[in-house]
């Protein structure tokens, strides 16, 4: 097969052994070792470039196996990922054409502005961010700009910097490969997350001073978003969220024992999440994620899949009790 991930950053030999990998669909890396007639340590150096590049994902069984995901899945990822490169070139080209010519006169903006184009939206969605002072709230929700969800680097440098992160999580979205190691990453960081099963409200208001919201909630593309600053339509979008949020289930990922692997399962069959998505999102086979589930209601006491994930659901909320600003509250009504 032609060399075609030249395109998105990927070596010929990686290209070459992701098609083996295709081929096979799962394996250990003895196995693959065998078919690419490579040291075990090779094969196992590539699998872990071609996981990192979401091209693969692996099991926590051992032997450790590999499993391919999908090429039109990985390959919109890889996608995404070089046009957000190639939109931070294109801000940064822009910045430095700022600084050598003159800045010109401006208006006073309006309440609502109207922003065109994913590159436009996910430049002012970094940009609020980056300029944020106490909080930022978010509903993540699909359809993203470019097509597939984003690693949230700008959420991650803020909260090494104090800002506190509330986050409402659409539960299908969870499912997409590799999206709940992104969310498990920022919880880890210090973000407070919760889950709804629907949660098409798409919404980012950073400070209640600006908002960045979709034309509609209804849109299947991503292409234009208002932005809204500090007036009563910005509050009523507050008001929203808080009522999602305490709608929402918490994703437990801090709580207190048990390996990672055992907090993300307990994470997950919180939110309700099928079998088959869950499994997908820890990239592990249903035959484990069985084996996994009945270790884990026997450590609950749960005689049933409904019990463990209603006692899961539970300690997630005891574990993440509201730390709503006093002032938030008397904003909005709660």
């Amino acid at each position: 097969m032609a060399y075609f991930l030249e395109a998105v950053g990927i070596s010929e030999s990686d290209n070459d052994a992701y098609v083996v990998l295709l081929g096979v669909g799962e394996a250990p890396v003895d196995e693959l070792a065998d078919r690419m007639a490579m040291s075990v340590a090779a094969v196992r150096r590539t699998m872990t470039r071609l996981a990192r590049a979401g091209l693969a994902t692996r099991t926590d069984s051992r032997p450790m196996r590999f499993t391919a995901v999908p090429p039109d899945i990985a390959v919109a990822a890889l996608v995404g990922a070089r046009r957000r490169e190639m939109r931070d070139l294109r801000a940064a080209a822009a910045a430095l054409e700022r600084r050598l010519a003159p800045l010109p006169a401006t208006r006073p903006a309006g309440v609502v502005e109207i922003i065109e184009g994913d590159e436009a939206i996910a430049h002012h969605l970094a940009r609020a961010q980056l300029e944020a002072r106490d909080e930022v709230v978010i509903v993540d929700a699909p359809p993203y700009p470019f097509g597939v969800p984003q690693r949230k680097v700008e959420e991650l440098a803020m909260l090494t910097r104090g800002i506190g992160y509330r986050c409402v999580y659409h539960r299908p979205s969870l499912s997409i490969p590799g999206r709940f190691d992104q969310v498990s990453e920022c919880v880890r960081a210090g973000e407070r997350a919760r889950v709804l099963a629907s949660a098409s409200m798409r919404m980012q208001v950073v400070d209640r001073r600006v908002g960045l919201v979709p034309i509609s909630f209804n849109a299947t593309e991503t292409h234009s978003g208002l932005l809204v600053r500090s007036s009563a339509v910005l509050d009523a979008l507050v008001t929203s969220f808080e009522s999602l949020w305490h709608r929402a289930t918490p994703i437990g990922l801090a709580l207190g024992g048990g390996t990672p692997g055992e907090q993300a399962l307990r994470d997950l069959l919180g939110t309700g999440m099928d079998d088959r998505a869950i499994a997908r999102a820890l990239g592990v086979t249903g035959r484990t994620l069985s084996r996994r589930v009945r270790e884990l209601m026997s450590g609950l006491g749960a005689d049933t899949r409904f019990q463990a994930g209603v006692e899961t659901a539970r300690r997630g909320r005891t574990a993440q009790t509201p730390r709503t600003p006093p002032e938030l509250v008397a904003s909005t009504g709660h």
